[in-house]
């Protein structure tokens, strides 16, 4: 008979505290839009969308306390 397939061993993650911080999603949304659309075309304009993306984010969340 054939022998059954090979199964790998499952792969965990490491332990780590590099959490990202929870806005980063959003960060990552609104920059690739705004790449997409053609609204960032330089590296610099992506560093200044992401910041101010994510000082968007907190002070949502802070208004909404």
């Amino acid at each position: 008979p054939p022998a059954a397939p090979a199964v790998a061993a499952p792969q965990y993650a490491e332990p780590s505290d590099n959490i990202q911080p929870w806005y980063m999603p959003f960060v990552s949304n609104t920059v690739a839009h705004a790449i997409e659309k053609g609204l960032i075309g330089t590296p610099e304009a992506i560093n200044q969308w992401a910041l101010k993306a994510a000082q968007v984010a907190v002070a949502v969340k802070e208004a909404c306390k």
